[in-house]
């Protein structure tokens, strides 16, 4: 817990410093970037998801060649073949999955910490959002192969700036290699091609949350309709389904969305680094945060992540609705702001990682994979690693889905 509670203390420290000085030169920023993947992309025996990525790098690529590929065998992952290329060439090279894993989640969160800090107003409160939205998860789970999507996918956004679309297109279907999700991707392209207003938003907010208030009632006619039993299982699918949500929390992702909304128009619209397309895919990430009860839409919101944290980071520049810098006694008050945010981040942080014993237990007591070889305590095979840690993360599921019944 002390090394979160670390980078947040550098990053929130940091904001405040850089927003208040006058001359806000760009300093290269490695040690920042460094500290963030120490802390996340060599994190060791946590979270869940990597039970499955072990599992298939030490047990399933030793028997896969290139010629199953196409050969109509049963693969994991199979859809994706851009992912399996990339574990066979590191496991050839003779890589433990734990150093397979380390320098992928490295070269991911590099490219998007990297893009994001030429991109930003405050590169540290962008920084903050980001590990809170998707980069402390992707890297915990860890969740590789949209981690790895995503981090492709912003690496093509330089060609939307460019104007260059066959490029970009390839970027794109390269992502698509390693998730198939990213596809969706290529309409990014014409992002930076026309303007949401203000007006527009608006009513694709009410839209946004009048769906939110029906999915309820649709989820119950479609179950009703016995013409559709047999998609009774992909409708009620904790992934790809309806989903029910308080009233309470869709009042409150509603008016978080607005706060983001107001940053978007009232303070990125006047940076001077502000690119459309990325202040674009910010407003739609806000209306996807609002359609709550559509899982999949949530799992698309990684793509969107980056467009919002570069636009949000410019809260420091926060004007009124008059376009008038906001002040107190004549003086500006972007770093009431910023702490304002990075505390709601905060709390949007413990909330989601640690009020559930689930939670608790693969995320609390963090383990780094240099400092635990240090102490001798590494495991030399899978099935040692896993075993216990299996066990104990079934009973908790379990436990769980009790108390939910």
């Amino acid at each position: 817990m002390l090394y979160y509670v670390g980078v947040f203390f550098i990053l929130f420290f940091g904001a405040l410093k850089y927003d208040l000085k006058k001359n806000k030169k760009e300093k290269k920023g490695y040690f920042t970037i460094f500290m963030i993947i120490f802390v996340l992309a060599f994190n060791y025996q946590m979270g869940s998801d990597w039970l499955n990525y072990q599992d298939f790098y030490d047990n399933f690529i030793p028997k896969i060649g290139f010629q199953d590929l196409y050969s109509g065998r049963e693969i994991p992952f199979l859809s994706e073949k851009g992912y399996i290329l990339l574990n066979i060439f590191f496991y050839k090279l003779g890589f433990s999955y734990e150093m397979f894993s380390g320098i992928v989640l490295t070269i991911c969160i590099f490219i998007i910490l990297k893009f994001v800090k030429r991109k930003s107003d405050n590169y540290f409160v962008a920084y903050y959002i980001l590990i809170v939205n998707i980069l402390f998860g992707f890297s915990m789970e860890p969740i590789m192969r949209q981690f790895l999507a995503t981090s492709i996918v912003v690496l093509a956004f330089d060609y939307i700036e460019k104007k260059k679309f066959i490029k970009y297109s390839l970027l794109i279907i390269l992502a698509a290699q390693f998730h198939n999700s990213a596809y969706l991707c290529i309409f990014f392209y014409f992002l930076d091609r026309f303007t949401i207003k203000r007006r527009k938003v608006l009513y694709l907010i009410i839209f946004s949350y009048l769906a939110v208030l029906m999915i309820p009632i649709i989820s119950e006619k479609l179950l009703s309709i016995s013409a559709l039993s047999k998609y009774m299982y992909y409708i009620n699918h904790p992934l790809y389904g309806f989903r029910k949500i308080s009233f309470s929390r869709s009042v409150l992702k509603l008016l978080i969305s607005l706060v983001y909304l107001y940053i978007n128009f009232y303070s990125y619209q006047f940076s001077k680094k502000r690119e459309k397309y990325l202040q674009n895919l910010s407003i739609i990430y806000c209306l996807f945060f609002i359609l709550d009860g559509l899982p999949i839409l949530q799992r698309l919101l990684p793509y969107f992540s980056v467009g919002f944290a570069i636009s949000i980071s410019s809260i420091g520049e926060l004007k009124t609705f008059s376009k008038k810098e906001i002040k107190l006694n004549h003086r500006r008050i972007g770093y009431i702001n910023i702490i304002i945010i990075s505390m709601f981040n905060i709390f949007i942080f413990y909330k989601t990682y640690f009020t559930r014993e689930l939670s608790i237990y693969r995320y609390y007591n963090y383990k780094n994979y240099f400092i635990e070889g240090l102490k001798g305590n590494l495991y030399s095979d899978f099935e040692t690693k896993s075993y216990q840690y299996k066990i104990d993360i079934m009973k908790l599921q379990e436990k769980e889905e009790m108390l939910k019944n």
